[in-house]
C-alpha cells in the first residue's frame, strides 16, 4: 500500500520551531538587514499588524507588491534580496536542537501506522472498508513531500533506521517540493503569471524565473515536480497534515484532485488546530466544514466535486502527531535563531 504524507509549515510549528512568517518578518525587518532601504521592505512592513502566520500570504503578497515597481529588474533584485534573507532565516532555525527526537520519530511512525485510530466513527469504517478492499498485506511504501524549508524530516527518518523501530512501513522517501537550504536556492513566489499584479512583468522571463514557482521547476528541470506528481498519483492514501493549502500552490491542490477523481484513493486532512470537542453534532459541522474547505482548494467540476468530497476524511484537533511541545519552547527557540544571527532589538 502507498501511502504519501505531505507536509506544511504546521508541522515544523508543532514541534516549537518559529516557522512562521510573523517570525520572519521581525528578522526581515531588523536594521542590520536593511530591508528598509528596499520598496519591498517598506511594502512589507505594515503586514506585522495583520496577525497572519501563512507563508501563502508573504508569496501572495510578494505578487500584489510588483504594482509599486517600474522595472522589473528592481523588482527581482528585491526579491532575490527576501529569498536570500529567508535562507539565512531558515538555516538558523534548521540548526535549532530538537528535544527527544527520537521519541517524536516513534510518534510519527506509530501514527502513520494506526492514522485510522484517530478518524471519527464513520470515517474508521470507510478507511478500514478501504484498506479490507486493497487487499494488502499490510506493509507500507511511504512517500514525504515537505513544502517546508528545514531538514526535520530528515532527521525524524534519520531515527527510523537507527531505532529498533518495527512495524508496516518499509520503505521511504522525501522530497522538498521547495527545495532545500543546501542546494539551488529555495522557491519562495506565486503559483502563476496572474498572481503577479503587475501585469508588464507576466511575460518577463527573469520575473517568471524568480518567483512563478511551477515555472521554475518545469523550466530548469530539477525533477522535483515529476517526482511530486509520481507520489500523488501512485498514493492509495494521501495524508495532508499541516498546510494552509493556500492561493500560491494551487498547482498541487489541483493535481491532488485531478488524481482523486475517478480514482478510489482517499486523502486525510488534518489542518494544524486546537479546538477539541466531543459533542457529536459540532464534530459533525466541522468536519463538514474541513471537507468543503479542501474541495474548495480544487478546480473540480459538479461530478468531480461530489466525487472527491465523499473521500475526503478530516482529522480534528492535531490529535495526528501530537508531541506535548511545552508552550514557551518556539518563543525560547525564536530567541536563539535570533541572537545567532545578530539580532538583539526585535519586537518581542
Amino acid at each position: 500500500m502507498n501511502i504519501l504524507l505531505i507536509i506544511g509549515n504546521g508541522f515544523d510549528l508543532n514541534l516549537g520551531l518559529p516557522t512562521d512568517y510573523g517570525h520572519f518578518y521581525q528578522y526581515y525587518l531588523a536594521p542590520q538587514v536593511g530591508a528598509d532601504a528596499r520598496i519591498i521592505g517598506k511594502e512589507l512592513a505594515g503586514d506585522l499588524l495583520n496577525g497572519s502566520s501563512n507563508w501563502a500570504d508573504l508569496e501572495k503578497q510578494l505578487g500584489q507588491i510588483s504594482v509599486k515597481y517600474n522595472k522589473a529588474e528592481a523588482y527581482v533584485d528585491d526579491i532575490d534580496h527576501i529569498s536570500d534573507e529567508l535562507t539565512r532565516y531558515m538555516r538558523a532555525v534548521d540548526s535549532l536542537d530538537i528535544p527527544h527526537i527520537e521519541d517524536i520519530a516513534q510518534i510519527v511512525y506509530h501514527d502513520l501506522s494506526r492514522f485510522t485510530d484517530y478518524l471519527d466513527n464513520a470515517k474508521r469504517n470507510d478507511m478500514n472498508a478501504f484498506l479490507q478492499q486493497r487487499s494488502d498485506k499490510g506493509e507500507i511504501h511511504l512517500d514525504v513531500i515537505t513544502f517546508n524549508y528545514t531538514s526535520v524530516f530528515e532527521r525524524i527518518m534519520e531515527c527510523w533506521s537507527n531505532l529498533p523501530v518495527h512495524g508496516p512501513i518499509k520503505e521511504y522517501t522525501l522530497c522538498h517540493i521547495h527545495q532545500k537550504l543546501d542546494e539551488h536556492g529555495i522557491l519562495l513566489g506565486v503559483n502563476d503569471v496572474n498572481q503577479i499584479a503587475n501585469a508588464a512583468f507576466r511575460n518577463n522571463y527573469d520575473v517568471k524565473a524568480t518567483i512563478v514557482k511551477p515555472f521554475i521547476n518545469k523550466d530548469y528541470e530539477s525533477g522535483i515536480d515529476k517526482d511530486c506528481e509520481k507520489a500523488i498519483k501512485q498514493a492509495d492514501i494521501i495524508i495532508l497534515f499541516g498546510s494552509s493549502m493556500g492561493d500560491t500552490d494551487l498547482y498541487w491542490w489541483n493535481f491532488i484532485g485531478d488524481s482523486m477523481n475517478g480514482h478510489p484513493k482517499r486523502l486525510v486532512y488534518c489542518p494544524y488546530d486546537r479546538n477539541p470537542t466531543a459533542e457529536t453534532k459540532k464534530i459533525l459541522r466541522i468536519n463538514n466544514r474541513l471537507v468543503n474547505f479542501v474541495l474548495s482548494r480544487m478546480s473540480l467540476d459538479t461530478n468531480g466535486y461530489v466525487n472527491v468530497g465523499s473521500k475526503i476524511l478530516p482529522l480534528r484537533e492535531n490529535r495526528l502527531f501530537d508531541f506535548r511541545t511545552p508552550k514557551d519552547r518556539m518563543k525560547a527557540n525564536f530567541a536563539e535563531a535570533m541572537a545567532q544571527l545578530g539580532i538583539v532589538n526585535y519586537k518581542r
